[in-house]
């Protein structure tokens, strides 16, 4: 048995490594004899273990360079144990990076099913950073089921739940059948944890219900990001989705912090009439983990909201094609009677990236837009940005002027997103909020030009996508209003329009005072 403890000493981490064995053991006083080069515990002809008795020598060695100690302590027929210890200066320069799945994983409860005590140990002290709400800790399937039953009777289900696959009378398998055939209409989490595999296991876990499979034993990093995918998994995709060692490695960034592969498992549209830019865009689209369906001019893509059953997360529109451009047949989807016809995401794929387009891109009924030829971090964050459904915000206050308290954490949560990533979309709203400002200075009235109902159209996205949706709203309505003055081009309009932008303005001082501490922090470490 291995075990490591660890401990802050001055300017040092010292490391206590222990290894003991069930072994032949040691007669009494001699253990420092046995350091010493070509020296054995048996030095009898008949002995049966083979070696030149050079390891403890060399491990001295090593030890001592290392500036640390070891010790050698056994007793005859009962196993050795050996002891290090290590003390290891500090790195002054490094900085511990923030851990998305700690995030994620904060104020979970957790059960983990084990027959062996060793790992429900290991597997409690390899979370202990998690701060989790709860973590139970079963002997067995059966103490297990019990657990589940009355957390779900006192209406606090686990969010996860962990099985060891190899358990005398009842294994996981087995007990995640139990669990099923016991609460048919739970969405449970499963992870199963096995220390032996063979080919073809990961399949048959999957059709029994888990949706990771990991093998001991397991690092604390790919077990905690393990657990962190099983959270951000919707209740909707809990059967499409499994996750192994494999996928959890592809998902880490490269050395640039860019996504080696990136699995959103999203049903997107396309509306392409190019061949090569079908094709291309269906190959990309795959690679992230996304079901494609194909239409190769607007007609055909209208055509799939005729019927209620055809549902997508994503349209990508192409805006000049044959037959039906894209601007028409968005305008055909959001005059239909198909279910999604008014919240269905729509994002342009265009050449054409002037104002002029983008804003007729808008006013036909899409979303976004996507300039050609396409890149691809901008297609997986625009696929990320606008297939996430928001959740609701907690109501809000009956203040004169409403506001809305968040923190990084509370938003990536919401939006199912690492941490990082959202900081940094967060620290672009933080500029749009300081354009807008910056255009629109306290006395001054402002220039109600295309630039400036931009700048207020980019805030209203930014800040419906974060789910402020006190800023969207007021947002929204400053927008109709800064476009009714530019046809209209009255007195009345344009005192309509700054009516509606001083709504917005009060709404905005409240945020920033209200969220002083988290945006002051979003701005540094934007520098």
């Amino acid at each position: 048995m291995v075990q490591v403890h660890h401990l802050m000493e001055d300017d040092q981490s010292v490391f206590i490594i222990s290894v003991e064995d069930t072994g032949p053991g040691l007669e009494k006083g001699r253990e420092k004899e046995l350091f010493a080069p070509y020296q054995q515990g048996d030095t009898s002809s008949s002995r049966l273990h083979e070696g030149l008795g050079l390891g403890l020598s060399l491990s001295q060695m090593l030890v001592d360079i290392m500036g640390g100690t070891i010790h050698l302590k056994g007793r005859e027929k009962r196993g050795t144990e050996v002891t290090l210890r290590l003390p290891l200066k500090l790195d002054a320069e490094f900085k511990r990076m923030p851990s998305d799945s700690l995030e994620e994983l904060a104020g979970r409860r957790v059960l983990f099913v084990d027959d062996h005590p060793l790992y429900r140990r290991i597997f409690s002290e390899q979370l202990q950073e998690c701060n989790f709400e709860s973590l139970e800790l079963a002997s067995g399937a059966e103490e297990g089921l019990e657990l589940v039953q009355r957390a779900i009777s006192a209406g606090r289900p686990h969010d996860l739940i962990v099985l060891d696959f190899n358990m005398p009378r009842v294994d996981g398998r087995s007990c995640a059948e139990k669990l099923r055939e016991a609460h048919p209409h739970h969405p449970f989490r499963l992870m199963l944890l096995s220390s032996s595999a063979a080919k073809g296991d990961a399949e048959i876990m999957k059709e029994a219900g888990f949706i990771a499979y990991l093998l001991k034993p397991c690092p604390p990093s790919v077990l905690r990001e393990a657990l962190a995918f099983m959270i951000a998994t919707p209740e909707d995709k809990l059967g499409e989705t499994f996750i192994t060692r494999h996928r959890i490695r592809e998902h880490r960034p490269d050395e640039k912090g860019k996504p080696r592969h990136l699995h959103l498992a999203k049903r997107v549209l396309i509306a392409e009439d190019s061949k090569p830019n079908r094709k291309l865009l269906t190959k990309t689209l795959h690679k992230m983990g996304c079901t494609v369906t194909v239409c190769r001019d607007g007609q055909e893509a209208a055509q799939h909201f005729e019927k209620p059953e055809g549902r997508f997360d994503l349209v990508l529109m192409d805006c000049e094609m044959p037959i039906l451009d894209g601007y028409d047949a968005t305008r055909a989807i959001r005059n239909s009677s198909h279910p999604q016809a008014s919240s269905l995401p729509i994002v342009a794929v265009t050449a054409n990236t002037s104002d002029a387009a983008i804003e007729k891109c808008l006013e036909c009924g899409m979303n976004d837009s996507l300039a050609k030829p396409i890149n691809f971090i901008k297609l997986y964050s625009s696929i990320r940005k606008w297939s996430q459904p928001l959740k609701p915000l907690p109501p809000e206050s009956d203040h004169s002027v409403p506001s809305t308290l968040f923190t990084v954490g509370m938003v990536a949560r919401s939006l199912n997103l690492p941490v990082l990533e959202t900081h940094s979309l967060l620290a672009e709203f933080h500029v749009d909020l300081r354009i807008w400002q910056e255009s629109y200075a306290e006395g001054d009235e402002p220039n109600l030009s295309n630039d400036f109902l931009f700048s207020v159209k980019n805030l209203q996205e930014s800040s419906m996508f974060f789910g402020f949706n006190s800023i969207g709203n007021a947002s929204g309505d400053a927008v109709l209003a800064l476009r009714a003055h530019q046809t209209q081009m009255t007195e009345q309009s344009r005192r309509d329009a700054m009516a509606k932008l001083a709504e917005l303005r009060l709404i905005l001082v409240a945020f920033e005072r209200d969220n002083d501490t988290t945006l002051k922090s979003i701005a540094q470490k934007k520098r």
